[in-house]
């Protein structure tokens, strides 16, 4: 009688547990198949992110659940955005680099460019007309601390500038750069209109107005016009009375350097005799 119940348990016990196989089973089969639908249902040419695509499709071979992939893969986008930006900017500035030749800052009133903002400031004091830095030996004003430098050099007669052909000096390295061009003959400068040429961009602009008639430098005494700022600069002396120029051996003084030279042949033909 027992072994009766126990053979009728152990086939109730045995179906039951052959109808759980089959219950799950069946459950992972229709689990696979809707997995296979939805699937197949992705269509590949949608501009969506995968993360949207198969939102129920999300598995756990590596161990790491789906927030987490998600949150790496948003991680992997927004590194990629940023490294698209700053690749961007850099192309931007390159762009802007090649069109300015690196000068970015423009001056409002002439349009003339710089490379830093302390020299577009020095520049605009040129437009106010203001004139901070003063001479103490002829109180001669200037718009910059630069320029006051070297006319000082007018009146101690300083010329750090010597030209390695000749020995002769200058007060401005510029003046140099020029005058090496005589030893050279190199003359780089042609006029449009007669095609001579010259050695100084300063002396092909003097010359064009030759053509031009162009009189743009004027004296604030006597109104007077000039081609050339250096020109007025030597007429405004007549009405100063400055002459920074000393001569060495008797201490007269000339407004003008070419005046003082010729002075000095006097000197050298007094020697001779």
């Amino acid at each position: 009688m027992n072994s009766i119940f126990e053979q009728t348990s152990d086939h109730v016990i045995g179906f039951a547990h052959e109808s759980n196989q089959s219950n799950r089973f069946q459950t992972e089969s229709t689990e696979t198949e809707e997995r296979k639908k939805e699937f197949l249902s992705i269509d590949i040419f949608d501009d969506k992110p995968a993360t949207e695509k198969l939102t129920n499709c999300q598995t756990k071979t590596d161990g790491t659940d789906g927030n987490e992939k998600d949150a790496a893969k948003q991680k992997k986008k927004t590194s990629f955005q940023n490294d698209k930006k700053r690749s961007t900017h850099k192309n931007l500035v390159k762009n802007l680099r090649s069109q300015t030749n690196g000068k970015f800052y423009e001056c409002n009133a002439c349009r003339r460019r710089f490379s830093n903002k302390s020299n577009l400031n020095r520049h605009l004091i040129t437009h106010t007309g203001e004139k901070p830095f003063r001479c103490d030996v002829c109180e001669r004003s200037f718009s910059q601390k630069s320029n006051l430098t070297i006319h000082m050099r007018i009146h101690t007669g300083e010329k750090p500038y010597k030209c390695y052909v000749c020995n002769r000096s200058f007060t401005i390295n510029n003046h140099l750069i020029q005058h090496l061009k005589i030893h050279t003959g190199e003359k780089p400068y042609k006029c449009d209109n007669c095609k001579l040429c010259f050695s100084r961009k300063s002396i092909l602009v003097g010359h064009v107005r030759t053509h031009t008639g162009e009189r743009p430098y004027i004296c604030d005494v006597c109104k007077q016009r000039f081609k050339q700022n250096s020109t007025l600069l030597m007429h405004q002396r007549t009405h100063t009375g400055e002459k920074p120029y000393k001569c060495d051996l008797c201490e007269r003084s000339f407004s003008r350097n070419t005046t003082r030279a010729n002075h000095l042949k006097t000197h050298m033909d007094e020697i001779i005799q």
